[in-house]
């Protein structure tokens, strides 16, 4: 955990994974959570604790609902600019779109790797995927001998995937849940996997990594303020 008066000079990177079609709610939900993380409950005094860029393939990423998204960085920068980011967050997406990814060895698949295999400074990296984003994570076979969840309509598919992906970790079959959201703890590398159910779910998952990152009161506050009802209970956490 990183307290909030020493990130007064720095603020905790963080990628959001996008490609056509993600869910926007996936990508947008965590997104609000983390630019009202702040180090101060007073907004007119406090100073932003995360610093978000949105990484994608194409410059204008066409959303769900017919929502289009200019990008941070592509996914070559985000690729050589990799160690910088602390927070991967990988939301979710249409089935077809999601294994369309997988069948195709997409580069995104290929960064989720990259990011999950980077050694992890103090505290820690995290893998966060939101929603169908855990098939992703899945089928780049991150999530062997890892407790974990996804949207509900998904639950049978993800065990599908990873069996599929199994033997590339050796860490064992996959226990796939129907949580909001599960921490599955750290990988070889020591990076922290956690995966969120379908959706709103994301937001609790954010708000989580807002008490890790920085304290539980930080999170707390940041509920408070968008007046939302934290599901804090509802999730297999560490």
């Amino acid at each position: 955990m990183v307290m909030a008066d020493s990130l007064s000079e720095r603020r905790i990177q963080v990628a959001i994974l996008l490609f056509p079609s993600v869910d926007v709610l996936d990508f947008a939900g965590p997104l609000e959570i983390l630019s009202h993380a702040g180090s101060s409950p007073n907004p007119e005094k406090s100073k932003q604790l995360f610093e978000v860029s949105l990484v994608a393939k194409d410059e204008l990423v066409h959303a769900a609902s017919n929502l289009t998204v200019k990008r941070d960085i592509s996914l070559d920068e985000a690729r050589d600019r990799l160690s910088e980011f602390e927070v991967l967050i990988v939301p979710g997406g249409p089935l077809k779109v999601i294994m369309s990814l997988i069948e195709n060895g997409n580069p995104e698949l290929q960064l989720i790797r990259d990011f999950a295999e980077l050694s992890a400074p103090s505290p820690g990296r995290i893998l966060f995927s939101v929603c169908t984003g855990a098939l992703l994570l899945g089928s780049a076979g991150l999530l062997e001998g890892k407790k974990v969840t996804t949207h509900h309509i998904a639950l049978d598919l993800l065990r599908t995937v990873c069996k599929n992906a199994a033997g590339r970790a050796g860490g064992g079959p996959t226990e796939v849940v129907h949580e909001r959201l599960v921490d599955g703890g750290l990988l070889m590398s020591g990076t922290r996997i956690i995966t969120a159910g379908g959706i709103t779910s994301g937001l609790d998952a954010a708000l989580y990594v807002v008490a890790l990152e920085t304290s539980k009161a930080t999170a707390e506050s940041v509920a408070r303020r968008i007046e939302y009802d934290w599901h804090q209970g509802d999730g297999v956490t560490a």
